[in-house]
C-alpha cells in the first residue's frame, strides 16, 4: 500500500515532492545552446516529471554586462506543442528584467504550472525561433543557452 500512495503523491503533489525531493527534481528537462545574432529556430523534446512551477529561460553568463533592465533588439518565437497542438505560446520582445545568482544569469524567463498550463509525463515539444536578431547581444554573452526547468514552488 505505501509504494502506490508513494508513487501517487510524486506525480500529484507539490508539497510531497518538496520534502521528499528526488534527485533529479531540480534537473534540466531541456537545455541547448541558442545563437541570437542571426536568424535561427532550436526544438529541443521533454516531459514535465513533476507537477508545479517550471520555467523556460535563456542563460547568459553572470560575467556579461547587461543592465537590470533591459530593452532586447531580438524577437524570440516560444512555442510548446503536444501532438503538433500548441499548448504554450509567446513572442518575446518587450523590456525585459535579468536576475543573477552565483554562476548564471536568467533572462527571459517564462514560467508555466503543471499540470494547469501544460501536461505531467507526455512528451512535448518546444520550438524557439528567433525571429528578430541582435548581433551586439552575442559581444555582450558568449553563448546563451535556452533552459526548461523545475523551479521552486515554495
Amino acid at each position: 500500500m505505501y509504494f502506490p500512495v508513494k508513487g501517487y503523491l510524486r506525480i500529484n503533489s507539490t508539497a510531497f515532492n518538496w520534502l521528499f525531493s528526488p534527485n533529479d527534481f531540480y534537473e534540466p528537462l531541456a537545455k541547448s545552446g541558442i545563437d541570437l545574432s542571426k536568424p535561427n529556430e532550436i526544438v529541443v523534446r521533454f516531459k514535465n516529471k513533476y507537477p508545479g512551477l517550471h520555467a523556460i529561460s535563456l542563460l547568459v553568463d553572470n560575467s556579461i554586462s547587461i543592465p537590470d533592465v533591459y530593452n532586447p533588439r531580438f524577437i524570440v518565437d516560444i512555442s510548446v506543442l503536444k501532438d503538433d497542438k500548441i499548448v504554450f505560446h509567446e513572442i518575446s520582445k518587450d523590456q525585459l528584467t535579468a536576475f543573477y545568482g552565483k554562476q548564471r544569469g536568467f533572462f527571459l524567463t517564462r514560467y508555466y504550472h503543471v499540470p494547469e498550463d501544460m501536461p505531467l509525463g507526455i512528451e512535448l515539444k518546444a520550438c524557439v525561433k528567433v525571429i528578430k536578431p541582435d548581433p551586439e547581444f552575442k559581444n555582450a554573452s558568449d553563448n546563451p543557452i535556452l533552459l526548461i526547468e523545475k523551479m521552486s514552488d515554495e
